[in-house]
């Protein structure tokens, strides 16, 4: 895998490696109400900013296609976690019942699916096409090359 300097890249890092220790200080504190959506809140957000860098960190398309589509696994995951946090924490838990929690995660499940099939199934991406950019400066021997993707993304 090729790869490529961004200086978001230590931010993301770091951040994922917050995560992931407050995922393991809130763990100890298991007789609390809500730990285990609260820690799977954390895991998905570390893992979210970790795969974010290495999105940035790949410089080929198929690499950062695929940590993009892996991305959709956490940030799909993470509402519904928050939301049975939420109803956990304010003494609704009993409204959690398994289908109600199976059904919770059809949307996210749905997604992630979208997202890696979306070569055969456009409905996330719809295309991308290469860029050359080249930006010529005024000192002498100043021209530098940048490529990249431009990928058309429905907004709906």
């Amino acid at each position: 895998m090729i790869w490529q300097d961004s200086p978001f890249v230590p931010a993301l890092l770091f951040t994922a490696l917050t995560c992931a220790a407050l995922g393991v200080f809130v763990w100890r504190q298991r007789p609390a109400l809500g730990v285990g959506p609260v820690v799977g809140s954390l895991m998905a957000t570390g893992c979210w900013n970790a795969w974010y860098a290495m999105e940035l960190a790949s410089a080929n398309y198929p690499a950062q296609l695929f940590w993009a589509n892996m991305q959709y696994i956490p940030i799909t995951a993470t509402p519904a976690l928050m939301f049975t946090f939420a109803l956990i924490y304010t003494g609704r838990g009993s409204l959690l019942s398994r289908p109600v929690v199976l059904a919770l995660f059809v949307e996210p499940v749905v997604t992630v699916f979208l997202a890696f099939n979306s070569d055969s199934m456009p409905l996330l991406r719809t295309g991308w096409e290469p860029v050359l950019v080249e930006v010529r400066s005024s000192s002498p021997g100043g021209t530098a090359r940048f490529s990249g993707y431009i990928s058309s993304i429905p907004i709906c």
